[in-house]
Protein backbone atom coordinates (compact mmCIF):
# COMPACT_ATOMS: atom_id res chain seq x y z
CA UNK A 1 0.00 0.00 0.00
CA UNK A 2 1.19 3.35 -0.88
CA UNK A 3 1.40 6.22 1.54
CA UNK A 4 0.64 9.51 0.53
CA UNK A 5 2.89 11.85 2.26
CA UNK A 6 1.46 14.91 3.61
CA UNK A 7 4.41 17.62 2.11
CA UNK A 8 6.50 17.01 -0.23
CA UNK A 9 10.00 16.82 1.74
CA UNK A 10 7.71 15.04 4.62
CA UNK A 11 11.13 11.85 4.05
CA UNK A 12 13.72 14.89 4.53
CA UNK A 13 12.00 15.99 7.58
CA UNK A 14 11.67 12.41 8.88
CA UNK A 15 15.59 11.50 8.38
CA UNK A 16 16.50 15.26 9.70
CA UNK A 17 14.82 14.88 12.95
CA UNK A 18 16.20 11.27 13.09
CA UNK A 19 20.10 12.64 12.97
CA UNK A 20 19.47 15.37 14.97
CA UNK A 21 17.62 13.49 17.85
CA UNK A 22 20.43 10.82 17.31
CA UNK A 23 23.38 13.83 17.63
CA UNK A 24 21.49 15.22 20.65
CA UNK A 25 20.96 12.12 22.53
CA UNK A 26 24.77 11.06 22.08
CA UNK A 27 25.85 14.88 22.79
CA UNK A 28 23.11 14.48 26.13
CA UNK A 29 24.69 10.67 27.15
CA UNK A 30 28.13 11.92 27.06
CA UNK A 31 27.45 15.39 29.25
CA UNK A 32 25.00 12.74 31.48
CA UNK A 33 28.06 10.27 31.94
CA UNK A 34 30.51 12.77 32.67
CA UNK A 35 28.20 14.63 35.26
CA UNK A 36 28.11 11.40 37.19
CA UNK A 37 31.41 9.97 36.63
CA UNK A 38 32.61 13.36 38.42
CA UNK A 39 29.60 13.20 41.44
CA UNK A 40 30.16 9.59 42.40
CA UNK A 41 34.34 10.25 41.67
CA UNK A 42 33.96 12.74 44.81
CA UNK A 43 31.99 10.96 46.80
CA UNK A 44 34.58 8.52 46.84
CA UNK A 45 37.09 11.26 48.76
CA UNK A 46 38.94 13.07 45.89
CA UNK A 47 37.12 16.02 46.54
CA UNK A 48 34.22 18.07 45.49
CA UNK A 49 32.77 17.86 41.85
CA UNK A 50 33.80 20.10 39.42
CA UNK A 51 31.89 19.20 36.54
CA UNK A 52 28.50 18.22 38.09
CA UNK A 53 27.24 20.98 36.04
CA UNK A 54 27.38 18.61 33.08
CA UNK A 55 24.27 16.45 34.85
CA UNK A 56 22.21 19.57 34.43
CA UNK A 57 23.22 20.11 30.34
CA UNK A 58 23.09 16.56 29.62
CA UNK A 59 19.79 15.42 31.07
CA UNK A 60 17.87 17.91 28.88
CA UNK A 61 19.48 17.53 25.85
CA UNK A 62 19.40 13.83 26.40
CA UNK A 63 15.61 14.36 27.08
CA UNK A 64 15.09 16.65 24.02
CA UNK A 65 17.14 14.20 21.34
CA UNK A 66 15.32 10.90 22.61
CA UNK A 67 11.82 13.02 22.38
CA UNK A 68 12.85 14.32 18.41
CA UNK A 69 13.79 10.64 18.28
CA UNK A 70 10.45 9.79 19.33
CA UNK A 71 9.01 12.18 16.68
CA UNK A 72 10.93 10.89 13.72
CA UNK A 73 8.95 7.15 14.28
CA UNK A 74 5.53 8.03 15.17
CA UNK A 75 4.61 7.14 11.67
CA UNK A 76 5.79 3.72 12.13
CA UNK A 77 4.07 3.03 15.13
CA UNK A 78 0.91 4.20 14.56
CA UNK A 79 0.76 1.82 11.31
CA UNK A 80 1.68 -0.96 13.26
CA UNK A 81 -0.71 0.41 15.95
CA UNK A 82 -3.47 0.23 13.19
CA UNK A 83 -2.46 -2.53 11.56
CA UNK A 84 -3.02 -4.43 15.32
CA UNK A 85 -6.09 -2.42 16.19
CA UNK A 86 -8.17 -2.47 12.65
CA UNK A 87 -9.08 -6.22 12.54
CA UNK A 88 -9.97 -6.29 16.02
CA UNK A 89 -12.66 -3.67 15.94
CA UNK A 90 -13.72 -4.91 12.25
CA UNK A 91 -14.68 -8.38 14.26
CA UNK A 92 -15.92 -6.24 17.26
CA UNK A 93 -18.45 -4.39 14.76
CA UNK A 94 -19.62 -7.39 13.09
CA UNK A 95 -20.01 -9.50 16.47
CA UNK A 96 -22.30 -6.86 17.97
CA UNK A 97 -23.74 -6.16 14.49
CA UNK A 98 -24.95 -9.86 14.14
CA UNK A 99 -25.83 -10.69 17.76
CA UNK A 100 -28.19 -7.35 17.79
CA UNK A 101 -30.16 -8.20 14.45
CA UNK A 102 -32.83 -9.92 15.96
CA UNK A 103 -33.43 -6.87 18.70
CA UNK A 104 -33.30 -3.97 16.26
CA UNK A 105 -35.68 -6.01 14.12
CA UNK A 106 -38.28 -5.97 16.85
CA UNK A 107 -37.51 -2.26 17.53
CA UNK A 108 -38.12 -1.52 13.96
CA UNK A 109 -41.30 -3.24 14.15
CA UNK A 110 -42.91 -1.81 17.03
CA UNK A 111 -42.24 1.57 15.91
CA UNK A 112 -43.99 0.65 12.58
CA UNK A 113 -47.01 -0.35 14.51
CA UNK A 114 -47.25 2.47 16.67
CA UNK A 115 -46.63 4.74 13.68
CA UNK A 116 -49.53 2.74 11.70
CA UNK A 117 -51.60 2.67 14.94
CA UNK A 118 -50.92 6.22 16.14
CA UNK A 119 -53.68 8.32 14.18
CA UNK A 120 -56.44 10.97 14.59
CA UNK A 121 -59.75 8.45 16.08
CA UNK A 122 -61.38 6.77 13.18
CA UNK A 123 -65.08 6.70 15.07
CA UNK A 124 -66.69 8.53 18.12
CA UNK A 125 -69.01 7.72 20.54
CA UNK A 126 -72.68 8.19 20.60
CA UNK A 127 -73.83 10.12 23.20
CA UNK A 128 -77.15 7.89 23.77
CA UNK A 129 -76.30 4.61 23.34
CA UNK A 130 -72.49 4.22 23.24
CA UNK A 131 -72.26 2.89 20.09
CA UNK A 132 -69.03 4.00 18.25
CA UNK A 133 -69.65 5.62 15.00
CA UNK A 134 -67.40 6.81 12.03
CA UNK A 135 -65.55 9.98 12.81
CA UNK A 136 -67.53 13.06 11.66
CA UNK A 137 -70.97 11.09 11.57
CA UNK A 138 -73.85 13.75 12.27
CA UNK A 139 -76.65 10.80 13.91
CA UNK A 140 -75.67 7.47 15.15
CA UNK A 141 -76.34 4.10 12.96
CA UNK A 142 -77.95 2.00 16.13
CA UNK A 143 -80.33 4.53 17.38
CA UNK A 144 -80.51 7.24 14.74
CA UNK A 145 -80.22 9.70 17.48
CA UNK A 146 -77.98 12.98 16.58
CA UNK A 147 -74.18 12.67 17.87
CA UNK A 148 -73.65 15.70 19.63
CA UNK A 149 -70.11 17.03 19.98
CA UNK A 150 -68.49 16.28 22.79
CA UNK A 151 -68.46 18.52 26.00
CA UNK A 152 -65.39 21.07 26.50
CA UNK A 153 -64.29 22.21 29.49
CA UNK A 154 -65.25 26.40 29.89
CA UNK A 155 -61.67 26.57 32.39
CA UNK A 156 -59.49 24.39 30.95
CA UNK A 157 -60.94 23.57 27.28
CA UNK A 158 -60.32 19.84 27.53
CA UNK A 159 -62.73 17.16 25.35
CA UNK A 160 -64.69 15.15 27.90
CA UNK A 161 -66.96 12.18 27.32
CA UNK A 162 -70.07 12.78 26.32
CA UNK A 163 -71.34 11.56 29.44
CA UNK A 164 -68.91 13.31 31.91
CA UNK A 165 -70.65 15.53 35.34
CA UNK A 166 -67.11 16.86 35.53
CA UNK A 167 -63.94 17.77 33.80
CA UNK A 168 -61.20 14.79 33.62
CA UNK A 169 -58.62 17.27 33.65
CA UNK A 170 -59.57 20.08 36.19
CA UNK A 171 -61.95 18.52 37.98
CA UNK A 172 -64.94 21.35 37.52
CA UNK A 173 -68.27 20.59 36.87
CA UNK A 174 -69.48 20.15 32.75
CA UNK A 175 -72.38 21.85 33.52
CA UNK A 176 -70.51 24.99 33.86
CA UNK A 177 -69.75 24.30 30.33
CA UNK A 178 -72.95 25.56 29.35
Amino acid sequence: MRRRELNHDQQGNRQRLRGIGLVLALVGGVFLAVGLVDFLGAMSGSGGPQKFWCLFVGLPVLSFGLFLLKLSYVGVLARHLAGETAPVAADVVDYVSKETESAVQSTARAIGRGLRDDGPPTTVPCGHCGNHNEWGAKFCDQCGKPIAAPPICVTCKTENEPDAKFCKACGKPIASAT
